[in-house]
């Protein structure tokens, strides 16, 4: 019995391992564990590399697609259109050019200043009675196409210049009636004319036609007022304001360069140019017109952008002239004894009439025409220019100041700008001190739609120190500004 436990003892001590020891073969749990954890981060490792390597193998194919696209692209930028100008098909003549229209038309065309006479690219002609079309005016850098050899309506007219194709060009537009204008000469009323003359001696063409221009003017047909549109006479060198479906001959204007420097206009005697006597000026599409004005205005600030000019030294502005004050007279003022005069203009003024039964504008032309007071019987209406000198402390309205009305040069409604100041009834806008209005003879030149250009008249509102235009008849607006007269030599 004893050798049997002896026995199992045997075995068991063979079979336990020695503690701290271990089977090479046999794991704890705790290492099983670790084992499993590390293999698993190995293959999520292999994972990340294959990934990071499939992600560089698809970067590569993306560069690869994009270089060869880019290449590509290259090619189609690269690649040169057909030239229908190369090489030259427009001959040897050094100035004409050639204009691509599209890949297979072009244009053969004469350059700025030049057009083809059937021959070769001449120098266009200045404009006389003698020269042939299309000629170019020098004053005013327009090139004029032939007459029309018909006479036609105003809505006809149009399309004729649109759709003309004359000396190789094609960008041809009815002039309005300011650009047509430019066409007068020896004559200077736009609105009035002079004496009718049948030889062209208003014409730089030497014509005497009637001639459409595109300016229209909108009426009112509930108020049997109908639509019309602008003609220039060169027998009377005017405008008239005629029927749409009347029937004159055109001659059509096209806009050779877009940019020019040019001499500003004339200024009066004893004057000198404030500070430039040439300006850039650059064409205005809106309006047809070259920009800004070569008018020469008045004016004590200097510019070099604008047309202005300032008396010479001991003269001063009189809304017309640069003239010396007389100091014969008292200085005036709103005590002063009259005839007095304006020590800032020359000019000399007359007392104010002031009847409680105001007069309309005919009747203060003649009131002045008539007066004879001081001695002197040549008083006449102030023009809105010559009214502009008595305004006082508001810059805008007093002459030379940033308002653009201006007689005879601008008399438009919008000549009308930064005009006047804050009211006051006091009249300290007037060296007079009068708070209420002037008359002027100074004629609007346009109007409202309901009625007709002289229909309507400058005056300023001495209460606002304001230049506005009212209707020359008798009207209840009258009293209202108090409007008055006082006239001036």
């Amino acid at each position: 019995m004893k050798k049997l436990f002896l026995l199992l003892a045997l075995i068991l001590i063979f079979s336990v391992p020695a503690c701290g020891g271990k089977n090479e073969n046999q794991t704890t749990p705790k290492q099983n564990d670790a084992d499993e954890t590390a293999e698993t981060a190995d293959n999520e490792q292999n994972y990340a590399d294959e990934t990071a390597e499939t992600a560089d193998i698809e970067q590569n194919d993306t560069d690869n697609w994009q270089n060869n696209n880019n290449d590509d692209n290259i090619h189609d930028d690269d690649e040169v259109l057909p030239d229908p100008c190369e090489p030259n098909p427009c001959g040897d003549d050094i100035h004409m050019k050639c204009e691509p229209e599209d890949a297979t038309n072009y244009r053969c065309k004469c350059e700025t200043a030049y057009l083809w006479d059937g021959e070769k690219c001449a120098e266009l002609p200045e404009c006389s009675p003698e020269s042939g079309t299309p000629c170019i005016d020098a004053e005013t850098d327009l090139v004029w196409s032939a007459k029309s050899e018909k006479s036609m309506d105003w809505g006809t007219a149009e399309t004729y210049c649109e759709t003309l194709d004359e000396g190789g060009y094609s960008d041809w537009f009815l002039p309005n009636s300011s650009v047509l204008y430019t066409l007068v000469r020896n004559c200077d009323d736009f609105y009035n004319g002079c004496e009718a003359n049948y030889d062209g001696f208003y014409s730089k063409f030497g014509e005497t036609d009637e001639l459409w221009s595109s300016t229209y003017m909108a009426r009112r047909p509930e108020l049997g007022v109908p639509s019309s549109a602008y003609t220039i006479s060169f027998s009377r060198g005017r405008y008239y304001d005629r029927l749409p479906n009347n029937i004159y001959k055109v001659r059509c204007v096209r806009i050779e360069r877009t940019e020019r420097e040019a001499e500003c206009g004339r200024i009066p005697q004893n004057a000198v140019y404030n500070t430039v006597s040439k300006i850039q000026q650059t064409w205005n599409f809106s309006y047809y017109s070259w920009q800004p004005s070569l008018i020469s205005l008045y004016s004590t600030t200097a510019s070099t952008t604008e047309c202005r000019f300032k008396c010479d030294n001991g003269y001063k502005y009189t809304g017309a002239e640069c003239r010396t004050v007389d100091l014969s007279f008292p200085k005036c003022s709103p005590s002063s004894e009259t005839p007095c005069v304006d020590a800032s203009s020359g000019l000399i003024w007359s007392a104010a009439k002031k009847e409680s039964d105001k007069m309309d504008w005919a009747a203060a032309v003649s009131y002045c025409n008539d007066l004879s007071e001081g001695g002197f019987d040549d008083w006449h209406l102030p023009t809105i220019n010559e009214l502009r000198t008595l305004v006082q402390n508001c810059d805008t309205t007093a002459l030379g100041g940033a308002c653009k009305i201006d007689d005879p040069n601008c008399l438009y409604s919008g000549c009308n700008t930064d005009n006047g100041c804050s009211q006051d009834d006091s009249g300290k806008y007037s060296k007079f001190g009068d708070p209420g209005a002037l008359w002027s003879s100074s004629v609007m030149m346009e109007a409202p739609s309901s009625s007709n250009y002289d229909d309507f008249v400058w005056v300023l509102n001495f209460r606002t120190a304001e230049i506005i235009y009212i209707l020359k008849k008798y009207n209840d607006f009258i009293l209202y500004l108090d409007l008055h007269v006082r006239c001036v030599r």
